[in-house]
């Protein structure tokens, strides 16, 4: 059994339902890791009041107080996804998680969803762990509003070249990275430089599956057939259950095979859940790859 750790801030998710269910890539990512048997440990930010899933009753938990937990509202109109947050927490201290003489044996991700860990900072932080890989879920450092009045939409932001730059002047190599294609197609000149600051790089291309980068390999990996109920989230399970997977040093092809399923399953429920492990292998054989020139 592997552990992952992921450092970021849960949320509350408001869906196409106008129902407001947990969140956060921490939990998404962490209910996957937990489903192919990585011990799971989540350091995070929330208002006294979050009420975690049931699923997560076996994680260790690090809370920093907040006056209020960071809540999104998501709305799906085809292939486009817009998003308001109504609220936000508080940056995550890390000086507070190391006050906690916490030093993490396995592989951390962080995870932010919305500026809620400083980049820099962050950064160097991982590179000063002895921990077994250093692995990004950046979607939060990639997101920015209008400052005002709350509800405010959300919009993209560039800064993958940045973190790039950062990875190098610090002298940290990332073991996992995770993308999606559309934050890949709005900074093209970050692709070769994050591939040069990480050992595996993947790519989610929604029901068009996933692309991984490793070394001098590219392989596309397919989807299964899912009866899609919701699909918020799918992207942070499949990097959840990606690095959970080679964590435990699996084969990268059966890694993203399992990753692929993951985020499939997690498509035909709402917020994160428990996936069937026997399943997830079960249809891993079915999921198509194919190697291409990178």
């Amino acid at each position: 059994m592997g552990e992952l750790t992921l450092v970021g801030a849960v949320t509350r998710d408001r869906l196409s339902s106008s129902s407001w269910v947990p969140g956060g890539a921490v939990l998404y990512g962490g209910v996957s890791a937990e489903s192919l048997g990585c011990a799971v440990r989540v350091v995070t930010a929330h208002a006294e009041d979050f009420v975690a899933p049931a699923c997560t009753a076996k994680w260790s938990w690090q809370h920093q107080r907040c006056q209020c937990t960071t809540e999104f509202e998501n709305l799906e109109l085809g292939d486009l996804r817009r998003q308001w947050l109504w609220e936000r927490c508080g940056h995550l201290s890390f000086a507070e998680i190391q006050n906690h003489d916490w030093n993490p044996a396995g592989w951390v991700v962080l995870a932010p969803v919305f500026d809620e860990l400083e980049l820099e900072a962050a950064l160097s932080w991982v590179a000063g762990l002895s921990a077994g890989g250093r692995c990004l879920m950046p979607q939060g450092w990639l997101r920015t509003g209008a400052v005002g009045s709350r509800p405010f939409e959300i919009a993209p932001r560039r800064r993958l070249v940045e973190l790039a730059a950062l990875a190098v002047h610090l002298g940290v190599t990332l073991d996992c990275v995770c993308l999606s294609e559309a934050e890949v197609q709005a900074e093209p000149s970050a692709f070769d430089r994050l591939r040069g600051v990480c050992r595996c790089l993947a790519v989610t291309r929604g029901a068009q599956g996933a692309s991984v980068y490793v070394q001098d390999r590219r392989l596309d990996v397919g989807v299964i057939d899912a009866s899609v109920c919701d699909t918020t989230g799918a992207g942070d399970v499949f990097a959840g259950a990606l690095m959970a997977t080679l964590a435990q040093n699996l084969e990268l092809e059966q890694a993203v095979r399992l990753a692929s399923v993951a985020a499939g399953l997690s498509t035909e429920q709402r917020g994160p859940c428990p996936l069937d492990r026997e399943r997830l292998f079960a249809l891993a054989e079915s999921v198509q790859l194919t190697l291409r020139a990178p």
